[in-house]
């Protein structure tokens, strides 16, 4: 198996099942079911590398913005939930991880998949995988500072809407004129004729 191939695994399953993360996890179950065990085995190693890829301090700070904190556990289960998404949500995220605002729910669940690590694991043997990196790669700030997170993910952070394009520079402006008041009636306006 290729790296095209995990990916069309993964994102034939996002395709069918593009808001049910439960019913992506059985499809994708189901599809990794249907492999031979060597291929299975060769999913779990590319998983390990796409999962290394994204074990970053860009996309631990993200997840911590997105899910209201992030340990150690949850961000592996960040990980899983970013690579359940796709390959253009993957990349675009390790490219810029503040693209992920178009993927928040607004119920305010967390952004987790726990179980996609499991599909992952479940073929992998002793001495198949590269050692995993010890620190994420990336500058470490600290993530409860709000204004340097403010910085890195302005519209993580709700400092930019994503829908508003940010405004147009057109020059200096008209001052804003306020109507004066409407006068105030003493009586109320007459009822017309039935």
């Amino acid at each position: 198996m290729i790296i095209d191939q995990f990916w069309g695994i993964i994102d034939k399953a996002v395709a069918a099942h593009p808001t049910d993360l439960d019913a992506r996890n059985d499809a994708l179950k189901y599809h990794l079911h249907t492999l031979a065990p060597g291929e299975w085995r060769s999913f779990g190693k590319i998983y390990h590398e796409v999962d290394s890829a994204a074990y970053t301090w860009k996309l631990w700070g993200a997840a911590y913005e997105i899910n209201g904190g992030c340990s150690d556990d949850g961000f592996d289960y960040f990980r899983g939930w970013l690579i359940s998404q796709g390959r253009a949500v993957f990349e675009a995220a390790l490219a810029d991880p503040d693209t992920l605002v178009r993927l928040l729910d607004p119920e305010g669940a967390e952004h987790e998949n726990e179980e996609i690590l499991g599909l992952a694991w479940e073929r992998i043997q002793e001495g198949d995988l590269e050692p995993f990196p010890a620190d994420p790669a990336g500058e470490d700030w600290d993530f409860d500072d709000e204004a340097e997170m403010q910085r890195r993910y302005p519209r993580l952070c709700g400092v930019d809407s994503p829908e508003d394009p940010p405004p147009a520079d057109d020059g200096p402006t008209a001052p804003k004129v306020t109507p004066p008041p409407l006068p105030a009636r003493s009586t109320p306006p007459p009822l017309p004729p039935s």
